[in-house]
């Protein structure tokens, strides 16, 4: 059987950008994702770790990790999370 074309059908331009957006937003979280494992590494390495460091930046990374996998083209909530909150972070990171 075969499968039904959408009503309607969305132009290229518009789903180019679509996963462009998706793309960005994705390398966005797994740059945060990195970054904040390097500094659960970095703590952890200390004489003398700072464990409720530890334990925030691991929840911080298992909601990133999460809001990740959960993310779709279609999830706009979470792709304005990453280009609005992580990527301006990332960016003065690397400035």
């Amino acid at each position: 059987m075969a499968t039904p074309l959408p009503k309607k059908v969305q132009p290229a331009h518009e789903f180019v950008d679509e996963v462009s957006r998706y793309e960005t937003a994705a390398e966005t979280m797994a740059a945060y994702i990195g970054y904040l494992t390097n500094q659960i590494i970095r703590e952890e390495d200390k004489e003398q770790p700072n464990s409720h460091r530890i334990r925030a930046l691991r929840e911080e990374k298992d909601i990133v990790v999460r809001e990740r996998h959960e993310m779709t083209p279609e999830t706009e909530s979470l792709i304005l999370k990453a280009l609005y909150i992580y990527a301006p972070f990332i960016k003065a990171l690397r400035s």
